[in-house]
Protein backbone atom coordinates (compact mmCIF):
# COMPACT_ATOMS: atom_id res chain seq x y z
CA UNK A 1 0.00 0.00 0.00
CA UNK A 2 1.54 3.47 -0.82
CA UNK A 3 1.81 6.01 1.91
CA UNK A 4 0.62 10.02 1.21
CA UNK A 5 4.13 10.66 0.53
CA UNK A 6 4.89 8.28 -1.99
CA UNK A 7 1.81 8.80 -3.77
CA UNK A 8 3.42 12.65 -3.95
CA UNK A 9 6.59 11.27 -5.24
CA UNK A 10 4.52 9.48 -7.62
CA UNK A 11 2.49 12.79 -8.91
CA UNK A 12 5.92 14.55 -9.54
CA UNK A 13 7.03 12.11 -12.42
CA UNK A 14 3.31 11.16 -13.23
CA UNK A 15 2.16 14.71 -14.32
CA UNK A 16 5.28 15.95 -16.46
CA UNK A 17 5.54 12.44 -17.66
CA UNK A 18 2.13 12.38 -19.24
CA UNK A 19 2.56 16.58 -20.37
CA UNK A 20 5.61 14.75 -22.51
CA UNK A 21 3.61 12.15 -23.75
CA UNK A 22 0.78 14.48 -24.89
CA UNK A 23 3.36 17.15 -26.25
CA UNK A 24 4.85 14.38 -28.56
CA UNK A 25 1.36 13.40 -29.36
CA UNK A 26 0.55 16.57 -30.62
CA UNK A 27 3.70 16.99 -32.87
CA UNK A 28 3.58 13.39 -34.04
CA UNK A 29 -0.32 13.51 -34.97
CA UNK A 30 -1.02 16.88 -35.60
CA UNK A 31 -3.57 17.44 -32.32
CA UNK A 32 -1.51 20.43 -31.30
CA UNK A 33 -4.56 22.76 -30.55
CA UNK A 34 -5.92 19.97 -28.20
CA UNK A 35 -2.58 18.76 -27.07
CA UNK A 36 0.00 21.08 -27.07
CA UNK A 37 -1.67 23.73 -24.76
CA UNK A 38 -2.28 21.07 -22.18
CA UNK A 39 1.20 19.89 -22.72
CA UNK A 40 2.83 23.38 -21.90
CA UNK A 41 0.56 23.94 -19.10
CA UNK A 42 2.42 20.86 -17.41
CA UNK A 43 5.51 22.09 -18.24
CA UNK A 44 4.93 25.33 -16.63
CA UNK A 45 3.43 24.12 -13.86
CA UNK A 46 5.95 21.87 -12.88
CA UNK A 47 8.52 24.03 -13.93
CA UNK A 48 10.41 25.00 -10.16
CA UNK A 49 11.07 21.36 -9.94
CA UNK A 50 13.79 19.92 -12.56
CA UNK A 51 12.77 16.37 -11.82
CA UNK A 52 9.76 17.25 -13.75
CA UNK A 53 11.17 19.64 -16.47
CA UNK A 54 13.31 16.57 -17.48
CA UNK A 55 10.60 13.98 -17.23
CA UNK A 56 8.80 16.32 -19.82
CA UNK A 57 11.66 16.54 -22.06
CA UNK A 58 12.17 12.67 -22.26
CA UNK A 59 8.80 11.75 -23.03
CA UNK A 60 8.45 14.73 -25.24
CA UNK A 61 11.18 13.80 -27.58
CA UNK A 62 10.31 9.70 -27.16
CA UNK A 63 7.01 10.28 -28.20
CA UNK A 64 7.55 13.03 -31.17
CA UNK A 65 10.39 10.77 -32.02
CA UNK A 66 9.37 7.00 -32.39
CA UNK A 67 9.59 7.79 -36.01
CA UNK A 68 14.06 6.79 -35.20
CA UNK A 69 12.37 3.14 -34.06
CA UNK A 70 11.51 3.06 -37.74
CA UNK A 71 15.31 2.54 -38.55
CA UNK A 72 14.77 -1.11 -37.44
CA UNK A 73 15.71 -3.51 -39.44
CA UNK A 74 19.27 -2.08 -40.38
CA UNK A 75 20.11 -5.45 -42.52
CA UNK A 76 20.94 -3.28 -45.58
CA UNK A 77 23.87 -2.33 -43.62
CA UNK A 78 24.70 -5.45 -42.52
CA UNK A 79 23.70 -5.36 -38.91
CA UNK A 80 21.22 -8.28 -37.67
CA UNK A 81 17.44 -7.99 -36.48
CA UNK A 82 18.65 -7.71 -32.64
CA UNK A 83 21.77 -5.55 -33.40
CA UNK A 84 19.60 -3.69 -35.48
CA UNK A 85 16.44 -3.55 -33.05
CA UNK A 86 19.53 -2.47 -29.97
CA UNK A 87 20.76 0.37 -32.32
CA UNK A 88 17.20 1.90 -33.17
CA UNK A 89 16.15 1.92 -29.63
CA UNK A 90 19.53 3.40 -28.12
CA UNK A 91 19.44 6.17 -30.56
CA UNK A 92 15.46 6.83 -29.55
CA UNK A 93 16.39 6.88 -26.12
CA UNK A 94 19.61 8.79 -26.19
CA UNK A 95 17.60 11.85 -27.91
CA UNK A 96 14.96 11.52 -25.59
CA UNK A 97 17.81 11.30 -23.15
CA UNK A 98 19.36 14.70 -24.73
CA UNK A 99 16.01 16.18 -25.21
CA UNK A 100 15.28 15.94 -21.44
CA UNK A 101 18.65 17.62 -20.36
CA UNK A 102 17.82 20.34 -22.52
CA UNK A 103 14.32 21.16 -21.36
CA UNK A 104 15.94 20.56 -17.51
CA UNK A 105 18.67 23.50 -18.79
CA UNK A 106 15.92 25.49 -19.62
CA UNK A 107 14.07 24.93 -16.11
CA UNK A 108 17.16 26.04 -14.56
CA UNK A 109 16.35 29.04 -16.08
CA UNK A 110 13.01 29.54 -15.67
CA UNK A 111 13.83 28.47 -12.00
CA UNK A 112 16.68 31.55 -11.62
CA UNK A 113 14.47 34.17 -13.23
CA UNK A 114 10.90 33.41 -12.16
CA UNK A 115 10.42 31.01 -8.90
CA UNK A 116 13.73 31.88 -6.66
CA UNK A 117 15.76 34.91 -5.90
CA UNK A 118 16.36 38.14 -8.74
CA UNK A 119 19.50 36.72 -9.19
CA UNK A 120 20.15 38.58 -12.44
CA UNK A 121 18.73 41.88 -10.98
CA UNK A 122 15.44 41.27 -12.72
CA UNK A 123 13.21 42.60 -10.37
CA UNK A 124 12.20 45.62 -12.22
CA UNK A 125 11.21 43.88 -15.40
CA UNK A 126 7.20 42.30 -15.38
CA UNK A 127 6.14 39.21 -15.59
CA UNK A 128 5.53 39.46 -18.98
CA UNK A 129 9.17 40.81 -20.13
CA UNK A 130 10.51 37.21 -18.01
CA UNK A 131 7.70 35.22 -19.80
CA UNK A 132 8.25 36.24 -22.83
CA UNK A 133 12.33 36.60 -22.62
CA UNK A 134 12.06 32.35 -21.39
CA UNK A 135 9.67 31.46 -24.65
CA UNK A 136 12.39 33.13 -26.74
CA UNK A 137 15.36 31.45 -25.14
CA UNK A 138 13.23 28.24 -26.17
CA UNK A 139 12.50 29.50 -29.26
CA UNK A 140 16.22 30.43 -29.88
CA UNK A 141 17.33 27.39 -28.76
CA UNK A 142 15.46 25.36 -31.02
CA UNK A 143 16.39 27.64 -33.82
CA UNK A 144 19.93 27.05 -33.03
CA UNK A 145 19.07 22.36 -32.92
CA UNK A 146 17.55 22.39 -35.74
CA UNK A 147 20.94 23.88 -37.86
CA UNK A 148 23.40 21.00 -35.83
CA UNK A 149 23.46 17.26 -36.33
CA UNK A 150 21.03 16.67 -33.79
CA UNK A 151 17.78 16.72 -35.55
CA UNK A 152 15.44 18.31 -33.38
CA UNK A 153 11.30 18.28 -34.23
CA UNK A 154 10.61 20.96 -31.40
CA UNK A 155 7.33 23.11 -31.22
CA UNK A 156 7.34 25.17 -33.98
CA UNK A 157 8.81 23.22 -37.18
CA UNK A 158 6.62 20.42 -36.18
CA UNK A 159 2.97 21.79 -36.54
CA UNK A 160 3.79 24.06 -39.82
CA UNK A 161 3.32 20.98 -42.26
CA UNK A 162 0.08 19.98 -40.75
CA UNK A 163 -1.58 23.00 -40.48
CA UNK A 164 -2.14 26.15 -43.44
CA UNK A 165 -3.34 28.47 -41.06
CA UNK A 166 0.12 28.20 -39.15
CA UNK A 167 1.98 27.52 -42.26
CA UNK A 168 0.92 30.86 -42.89
CA UNK A 169 1.66 32.37 -39.57
CA UNK A 170 5.32 30.86 -39.94
CA UNK A 171 5.45 32.86 -43.19
CA UNK A 172 5.40 36.14 -41.51
CA UNK A 173 6.91 34.88 -37.56
CA UNK A 174 9.19 32.08 -38.67
CA UNK A 175 9.07 28.41 -36.84
CA UNK A 176 10.88 30.13 -33.64
CA UNK A 177 7.79 32.53 -33.46
CA UNK A 178 5.09 29.80 -33.77
CA UNK A 179 7.47 28.05 -30.58
CA UNK A 180 7.66 31.17 -28.58
CA UNK A 181 3.89 32.19 -29.10
CA UNK A 182 2.64 28.30 -28.04
CA UNK A 183 5.06 28.44 -24.87
CA UNK A 184 3.16 32.16 -24.02
CA UNK A 185 -0.06 30.64 -24.59
CA UNK A 186 1.39 27.53 -22.34
CA UNK A 187 2.09 30.01 -19.62
CA UNK A 188 -1.11 31.98 -19.32
CA UNK A 189 -3.42 29.13 -19.29
CA UNK A 190 -1.09 27.99 -16.30
CA UNK A 191 -1.55 31.69 -14.90
CA UNK A 192 -5.16 31.98 -15.02
CA UNK A 193 -5.78 28.37 -13.58
CA UNK A 194 -4.12 28.87 -10.29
Amino acid sequence: MLIPTQIKSLRQYFYPGLGGILGGISVSTHFWLIFMPISLFILWKGSERRTANFCWGFFFILISHSWLYDLHPLSWLGFSWLASLIIATLILIFCAFLGGILVYLWGLLVEIILWKEDVFKMKILSLTVKVFFLSLTWGIGEMILSQTPFFWIGLGESLIPGDIYLAGLAKWIGASGLCVLQILIGFWIFLYSR
